[in-house]
């Protein structure tokens, strides 16, 4: 009944969601053995209710990972499962054709997923159904009948279509799945995640797309194997840095072990989301808000953000981001993870006059400060969610802070995690400094900046423990 309702309002709604088509999905597969539970009435109403879900999402955008889980695997699944009935048999051709649709789309297909990281591992499994469903449907006579000749010869086809979307999700899949099991960027819990990193959960059956590449790379994922510290090209393992611009979602890992540090950046939204690990855990977690004021007047931002620069190499992961602002002013966000040292730099710079007002580029000479006039104030901060359980210790005579994993209900048993370091802010913590890094009421990490005409504010995190108690200087 829950599931029903759910179904049926999202039938009424604006959108439809992948959960939503997921659970038209379980009714689908459920339908055969409700036969015997619930009245006939109830039976037939309930079996309306799925297949008018089905023929309303099968309007919608056909790149939706919605539609290949509720039209074409749903279609499928009915045909397949209510193969004893005339009408669902039927569905067998257009759940056949709405993946042809789908699997058409190309690389879109894989980036509508990842517009929406939490559903990655939803539209993973539905791949692996349908792939699995394609065979015993091509194999079935009263369904071969019903495709015809020219469809039952394009199963093959589809398969291996969805093999080439299957591997790519998996890849997507295994580089946002934390140490725990759990994925980077949804607050999914360690029980919720137990199954799909089972040895035949979701993540290891992917792997058995392409055997030699993905189940060590799934093995290294979820901390069952390791890469001993070689880099992909070394043993057959896919690119460890990952990016999508379309879908504004990159991954920048070290190398597949999952005890490294790593940095998962979705920038989609007006607040990018950032999870920075240092191996185990997540130190960052969650949206980064800025604010830019110049000569006391804050600056909105008047474009998405875009991806301007991506480089990786056996030393380095980098990606380099940017955000138009009112006036013409640009903030720049670059993320680098040092693969070898286990260090992260979250740097942000606010220039002027590489954008118009709507973002595109212009001639910067409209934008500059003209000869003798004195450049404008700048004031910069940005917000860094820590994630549940850090704690900040700041050092008593510089400017570093530590960041602290609490173990347990007592607040004075924690582990240290990471080292932070304030670069554009004095070492120590005598004297003003025009940078500042700091701990806001809301327990967030605060940094903070002025300055004229531009300025440069990064972070470094080192998360390597036997360089926390070594005499440093910066």
């Amino acid at each position: 009944d829950v599931y029903k309702r759910q179904i049926q309002d999202a039938l009424h709604g604006t959108s439809c969601s992948v959960s939503d088509a997921t659970r038209a999905v379980i009714l689908a597969a459920a339908m055969p053995n409700l036969m015997d539970r619930i009245g006939e009435h109830d039976w037939w109403d309930l079996l309306g209710t799925v297949q008018e879900f089905r023929d309303g999402i099968l309007h919608r955008d056909s790149t939706h990972p919605a539609v290949l889980i509720g039209g074409a695997e749903l279609g499928l699944t009915l045909a397949w499962a209510l193969r004893s009935l005339p009408s669902c048999r039927r569905l067998a051709v257009r759940g056949l054709d709405a993946l042809k649709s789908w699997c058409q789309q190309g690389e879109l297909c894989v980036t509508s997923v990842l517009e929406r990281p939490g559903d990655v591992r939803c539209v993973l499994a539905s791949v692996l159904r349908l792939h699995r469903l394609l065979s015993a449907i091509g194999s079935d006579n009263d369904l071969s009948s019903v495709l015809g000749n020219k469809r039952v010869k394009t199963i093959g086809k589809r398969r291996d279509q969805l093999e080439s979307v299957g591997r790519e999700l998996a890849t997507w899949a295994a580089a946002l799945t934390r140490e725990n099991g759990t994925q980077a960027l949804t607050a999914i819990s360690r029980k919720e995640a137990k199954d799909d990193v089972g040895d035949d959960g979701l993540l290891m059956k992917a792997a058995d797309l392409d055997k030699d590449t993905l189940v060590p790379t799934m093995q290294a994922a979820v901390g069952r194997g390791t890469t001993k510290g070689r880099l992909a090209w070394q043993i057959s393992l896919p690119e460890s840095m990952l990016h999508d611009d379309e879908a504004k979602l990159a991954c920048l890992l070290p190398e597949w072990d999952v005890r490294r540090a790593a940095a998962v950046v979705d920038y989609r939204d007006e607040c990018l989301a950032l999870e920075l690990t240092s191996g185990k855990h997540p130190i960052i977690d969650g949206r980064c808000e800025s604010t830019i004021v110049v000569d006391g007047d804050e600056r909105e931002p008047v474009g998405r953000w875009l991806a301007t620069c991506e480089y990786s190499d056996d030393d380095v992961h980098y990606i380099e981001l940017e955000r138009a602002h009112q006036g013409g002013y640009v903030l720049q966000r670059q993320v680098m993870v040092l693969r070898e040292e286990r260090c992260c730099m979250l740097a942000d710079a606010v220039v002027r006059g590489q954008f118009d007002s709507v973002g595109g580029p212009r001639d910067q000479s409209k934008n500059a400060t003209p000869p003798g006039a004195k450049n404008p104030e700048i004031e910069y901060q940005a917000r860094f969610p820590l994630a549940d359980s850090i704690q900040v210790k700041e050092c008593p005579e510089t400017t570093e802070m530590f960041l602290a994993m609490q173990k347990g209900e007592r607040t004075e048993n924690t582990k240290l995690q990471a080292m932070v370091l304030p670069l554009a802010a004095h070492e120590w913590r005598r004297g003003d400094s025009r940078s500042r890094l700091q701990v806001a009421d809301d327990g967030q990490l605060l940094t903070f900046a002025r300055g004229r005409g531009q300025i440069y504010c990064p972070l470094w995190f080192d998360f390597n423990r036997k360089r926390f108690h070594s005499k440093r200087t910066w």
